[in-house]
């Protein structure tokens, strides 16, 4: 599974689904370090299951949302360390390659 980089209100909610076990919208939200609208934590349960880091399944009209297989908080912090590392590291060094076919003919 290749991990993306999460903000901190995605890896407190990653963490509470870790925790907790398949959890329902409000019990995520309920179980999260400050108060956050409903809708917020419900937004970022949508955004982790599109980014395939959540399961989720429909009971009556609620999602129950869990974590995907081999998910952990120790490799998402691992992941984004390493990428924090990198961007020090090579800080201006590192050039992103949008378009390999002009950057081929140097005109990227």
């Amino acid at each position: 599974m290749i991990v993306e980089t999460l903000g901190p209100l995605e890896m407190a909610v990653v963490e509470v689904i870790l925790e907790h076990g398949e959890s329902a919208t409000c019990h995520v939200a309920h179980h999260l370090p400050r108060a956050l609208a409903y809708t917020t934590v419900m937004t970022t349960l949508g955004r982790l299951y599109k980014k395939r880091l959540l399961e989720r399944r429909m009971v009556s009209r609620t999602y129950y949302y869990s974590a995907s297989a081999g998910l952990s908080v120790e490799a998402l912090r691992l992941s984004s360390e390493a990428e924090n590392w990198i961007a020090r590291t090579y800080a201006g060094e590192i050039k992103l390659i949008t378009n390999p076919v002009r950057a081929a003919a140097g005109e990227a």
